[in-house]
């Protein structure tokens, strides 16, 4: 009826570099590592920072009552949104509608069955856990073969 409705388009929410965690990994050195880079901190996606923006804008509403998050049925598309909702500190309620179907009466079908968001945090924790280790991972494994590396003369980064 009144609803409004805005999209995520891919990860528009990502991790600070880890010199935002703590001003001593700005200087690549052995000794930092492994990174400690938790809890996450997160900023938008310089190309997603306008649609970032808006959809703050939205959450904050006072008009705006609950929020239907409508990302992707699986671990990544609850990620996507639920990190969304993280950055901007909702307190709103949350419903998940989940859509495997594009037809109209699939869609139909879908939006009367919403549940609550709080049901799926499982989801969202599972490809948190794995977006962080990553994260931690790549930083700290790229630092551990080019500090060596740059030691030798190579100037780029592994």
């Amino acid at each position: 009826d009144n609803a409004i409705v805005t999209n995520c388009f891919g990860h528009i929410i990502e991790s600070q570099p880890p010199e935002n965690y703590n001003p001593e990994y700005k200087a690549w050195k052995v000794e930092t590592l492994p990174l400690r880079l938790y809890p996450v901190k997160y900023q938008p996606v310089e190309s997603a920072a306008k649609q970032v923006k808006t959809i703050l804008e939205l959450i904050r509403r006072g008009d705006v009552t609950e929020i239907v998050h409508a990302g992707d049925p699986d671990d990544e598309g609850q990620l996507l949104v639920d990190e969304v909702l993280e950055y901007a500190g909702n307190t709103k309620p949350v419903k998940r509608v989940l859509i495997n179907d594009n037809t109209l009466p699939a869609v139909k079908k879908a939006l009367a069955n919403l549940k609550d968001n709080r049901d799926f945090k499982g989801l969202y924790l599972k490809a948190l856990a794995r977006s962080v280790a990553d994260a931690v991972y790549g930083f700290s494994m790229t630092r551990a073969y080019t500090i060596p590396a740059k030691a030798r003369g190579y100037q780029g980064v592994l």
